[in-house]
């Protein structure tokens, strides 16, 4: 089975998922990894290299994947999520070997647990970023906004207010903390407007 990195313009989900998920499946007698860290990040982004085999069990069955890519002649086309690259000449794939008999139980079960798995795993190495226009002229508008990580030192216990508002406070997100998951499963909002500063719609 062949799961590629893009289907036409628009990103493979499971393609995306297996990256991640696998990246915490690597063996120690893996030859070559793909090892990076960006600028005040904590964690190291490893991966896995071209060629190289991975094997996963998952609920029994064993699974094969190796992670591929091939020089195809380049070919300019419109990404509206990636103007600044007009060609594209590498094509990554994965290639997934199992027995045939589980093909069922890949498409109904493994891909959704690897794809659950992967969400996990970004949320708990997510980086908080703030987002800024960063683009003066209009003609940069496909790339107009710039982000930084979120490192600043201060904390909500140092900031200057009345304690019993502070206290509050304190307790209100503290309860979120703990209900944080739930709210991620239901997709609901958690909206305070004390986090807000001024009239509403500013």
């Amino acid at each position: 089975m062949v799961i590629d990195e893009f289907d036409g313009l628009v990103n493979n989900k499971i393609y995306e998922s297996a990256t991640i998920y696998l990246a915490n499946k690597l063996p120690p007698h893996i030859h070559r990894l793909k090892i990076n860290k960006n600028e005040k990040e904590k964690i190291f982004n490893i991966a896995v290299e071209s060629n190289e085999e991975v094997i996963d069990v998952y609920n029994g069955p064993t699974f094969k994947w190796i992670w591929l890519y091939r020089q195809t002649e380049s070919k300019h086309f419109y990404n509206p999520r990636d103007m600044d690259s007009a060609e594209k000449s590498i094509i990554r794939s994965f290639e997934l070997t199992f027995h045939k008999k589980n093909r069922d139980f890949v498409l109904n079960s493994y891909f959704a647990y690897i794809m659950e798995e992967a969400i996990l795993q970004k949320h708990k190495n997510k980086t908080i970023k703030i987002h800024h226009v960063g683009c003066r002229k209009m003609l940069c508008l496909h790339n107009m906004w710039k982000s930084v990580n979120f490192d600043h030192p201060a904390t909500f216990g140092t900031i200057a207010m009345e304690s019993d508002q502070k206290d509050m406070i304190s307790k209100d997100l503290e309860k979120f903390m703990t209900r944080k998951e739930y709210y991620r499963k239901v997709r609901k909002a958690w909206k305070r407007g004390y986090l807000l500063f001024g009239p509403p719609g500013d």
